[in-house]
C-alpha cells in the first residue's frame, strides 16, 4: 500500500490570488469614470453658452453678435448708446450666478485657486489682468476639477461591483485618503452654512451656491471611502473562505 503525500514544493506552494477579475458584463456597463467627467463639461458648457458673447468679448475683444453683447446697451443710429439699468442689472446677476454655479460644481477645481490667494500680497487668486475673476473661475474650473470627477467616477464604479461581490476597480490608499479629506471638507462646509451661516449669509446666492457644491462633493467623495471599505470586507470574506 502507498500514500501518495505532497512533495517538498508543495508545502511551500504559495497561497491562492485574492485578486478579483471582472467578468465580461461588467466591463460592458457603464464607465462612470469618464461619464462623469463628460457630463461636467457637457453641463457647464450649457450654463457659460448664453453669455458666450461676453466671455468672447472679455477674452479676447471679439463681438460674436451683430447686435449688442450685454444686455442693456443699445446703440443708436448716431452712434451714443443707451444704458437700460434694470436690463443690464438682471442680466449680470444671471451671468454671476451661472459663473458662481460652475465654480461650485466644480468646488475641487476652484480650491486650487486658494494657495495663490492665501500667498499673495493681496489675497486675491491669479487672474489675467483684463478678465474678471468670477469668468476666470468659472473658464478654469472645470478643467481642474477633472481628475477629481475622474476619481468619483472610478469610485462609484468600484460601489456598482461590489453589489456583485467584486472588488474592481481598486480602490487605493490615495484615493481613499483624498476623497476622506475631500469629503470631511465638504461635510464641515454643509454643518457651516445650515447652523452657523446668518441670515445675511443665506441672502448671498454665492454663499449658499458655495453650500451646494459642498454638499455634492461630500457626496461625490464619500463613493470612493465606501467603496474601499467595501472592499476590503469583500477581501476579508474572500481570506475566511480560503482559511477554512
Amino acid at each position: 500500500m502507498s500514500f501518495d503525500s505532497p512533495g517538498p514544493s508543495a508545502a511551500f506552494a504559495p497561497p491562492p490570488q485574492l485578486e478579483a477579475h471582472e467578468p465580461d458584463s461588467t466591463k460592458r456597463g457603464w464607465r462612470f469614470r469618464w461619464l462623469l467627467p463628460y457630463i461636467e463639461i457637457l453641463l457647464c458648457f450649457a450654463l457659460l453658452f448664453p453669455y458666450r458673447a461676453s466671455i468672447m468679448l472679455n477674452l479676447f475683444h471679439v463681438n460674436l453678435s451683430s447686435g449688442d453683447p450685454v444686455p442693456g446697451f443699445h446703440r443708436n443710429p448716431d452712434g451714443t448708446t443707451n444704458l437700460d439699468t434694470q436690463e443690464f442689472d438682471r442680466w449680470s446677476r444671471a451671468r454671476d450666478n451661472a459663473f458662481d454655479l460652475v465654480g461650485s460644481l466644480n468646488l475641487p477645481g476652484m480650491m486650487l485657486h486658494l494657495p495663490y490667494a492665501i500667498l499673495s500680497k493681496d489675497h486675491q487668486s491669479w487672474t489675467p489682468g483684463h478678465i474678471d475673476f468670477r469668468l476666470w473661475r468659472a473658464l478654469t474650473s472645470p478643467i481642474f476639477a477633472l481628475p477629481f470627477w475622474w476619481i468619483a467616477g472610478r469610485g462609484l464604479e468600484a460601489l456598482i461591483a461590489a453589489r456583485r461581490k467584486l472588488a474592481e476597480p481598486r480602490i487605493g490608499w490615495f484615493a481613499t485618503i483624498f476623497s476622506f479629506l475631500l469629503m470631511a471638507g465638504g461635510a464641515t462646509l454643509v454643518v457651516g452654512v445650515l447652523f452657523f451661516s446668518t441670515p445675511d449669509d443665506r441672502a448671498d446666492h454665492q454663499f449658499m451656491l458655495l453650500g451646494v457644491g459642498a454638499l455634492l462633493w461630500a457626496v461625490l467623495a464619500s463613493f470612493s471611502v465606501i467603496a474601499k471599505f467595501t472592499q476590503w470586507r469583500i477581501r476579508k470574506h474572500v481570506v475566511a473562505g480560503v482559511a477554512a
